[in-house]
């Protein structure tokens, strides 16, 4: 396989970097614009305008966590104590558009006894939920004739089942995107979307600055399935020689059946260089079966991430946390690749949830044995409550360390 190419060396991109704050404020300039043409009328009627603006909503959201880490290479155990606040605005409508702004606040609250990734306590495993506050989000929104939607600004996205771009839900300080982005759904069925993407806010409160696109397509047929074409142009500005060409398609079906159904997921992607990184190709591939009887669900999937032993299909956008064991141990794919043979049974009632997942992991190259991981959680939901603890085990045998993990949490959403 050729030598990945030199920085200095790759193909220069069709916007500058030096350029993209300069285009990020064009494009929100642009989209400001289009928006206005009701202002004269607005002006005159100052009073609907107030009434947009007091006649917005407010959102709240409040999560506590305890978590516990035990890792076999860290004498001491990681215990953090965390509550995560979400303050959120969006005004009414504004001649077709309105304006959204969440802040976010994540504080030590009880045990700190671990590494957040900016607390200097490197002597205890890592937990990434650093505290601090920061602008979560905050966009202009636009709604224009055809049901197309354009959003300017700080926004979550959520792609599919957030595999390969999600905004990390589960750590304190999610993920958000700096980007512009088109939603256009005016066709029964079909949802097509683009964004333009030029930072993103990490988990860590770190900014990785990107010049990257992401187009997705999705089709729902009349029996309940859908199925997504997808194509992800990512470029890091910290990662030049990583930076990817992810082409793919998923198929996601549900038949129904006396008391029940049967749910069938199919995924395909190839991923390799972008922009003259030099990145080998490598393959992504997903099976997944399961059924649905009245409060049981059982579903088990083959989950494969290529690698040729120095390039692997690396997925640097996703909500890693839901994917590949809830220990986290697989955050980036290994350079011999990753397979997972998962199991799933999950038991509901009356608002609760027990769900158990058995990992069993390997290399793509060479067929090697990673690993086992068992996870279990119990929730309970009850209106805007949530209640949940769950615990995860990995048993290390050839890659990682044995690693436990233990939460306990609380959230309130209004």
């Amino acid at each position: 396989m050729p030598p990945r190419t030199p920085r200095h060396a790759r193909t220069p991109s069709p916007f500058a970097r030096r350029a993209v704050p300069g285009l990020a404020a064009l494009l929100f300039l642009a989209l400001l614009t289009s928006a206005l043409p009701a202002a004269p009328a607005l002006a005159a009627k100052a009073e609907d305008m107030g009434a947009a603006v007091t006649g917005g909503k407010v959102s709240a959201d409040l999560r506590y966590r305890y978590e516990r880490v035990d890792r076999a290479d860290f004498g001491p155990e990681a215990e953090a104590g965390t509550l995560r606040t979400r303050l959120g605005y969006r005004t009414g409508d504004l001649g077709g558009s309105n304006v959204f702004i969440e802040f976010e606040n994540v504080v030590t609250l009880g045990p700190d006894d671990y590494d957040s990734t900016t607390n200097g306590r490197t002597a205890y495993p890592l937990v990434a939920d650093p505290e601090g506050t920061e602008v979560n989000q905050v966009y202009l929104e636009r709604r224009l004739a055809g049901g197309i939607r354009l959003r300017a600004g700080r926004q979550r996205i959520v792609l599919d089942n957030a595999r390969f771009v999600g905004n990390v839900g589960w750590r304190q300080n999610e993920q958000t995107f700096d980007a512009v982005s088109l939603v256009d759904d005016h066709a029964p069925g079909v949802l097509f979307s683009y964004t333009y993407l030029w930072n993103v806010n990490r988990v860590t409160g770190a900014d990785a600055a990107h010049d990257s696109h992401l187009i997705h397509l999705v089709r729902a047929s009349p029996g309940g399935g859908a199925i997504s074409l997808y194509g992800y142009l990512l470029d890091a500005e910290a990662d030049p020689a990583g930076a990817s060409a992810t082409y793919g398609a998923r198929y996601a079906g549900v038949y129904p059946q006396e008391d029940g159904r049967v749910v069938l997921t199919l995924e395909y992607a190839n991923q390799g260089a972008y922009r003259g990184s030099g990145l080998g190709s490598n393959d992504y591939r997903l099976a997944e079966i399961g059924a649905v009887h009245r409060h049981t669900t059982a579903k088990v999937a083959y989950e494969v991430l290529g690698g040729d032993g120095t390039d692997a299909f690396q997925t640097p956008l996703a909500t890693l946390h839901a994917f590949d064991g809830w220990a986290d141990v697989f955050g980036t794919t290994p350079p011999a690749g990753l397979t997972d043979l998962a199991a799933t049974l999950a038991v509901t009632a009356r608002g609760t949830e027990i769900r158990g997942v058995y990992h069993a992991f390997g290399a793509d190259r060479g067929g090697t044995g990673y690993g086992t991981e068992w996870d279990v959680r119990l929730e309970k939901r009850a209106g805007a409550h949530t209640f949940g603890a769950a615990w995860a085990a990995y048993a290390a045998d050839g890659f990682g360390v044995d690693t436990d993990k233990l939460w306990v949490y609380t959230q309130a959403s209004f």
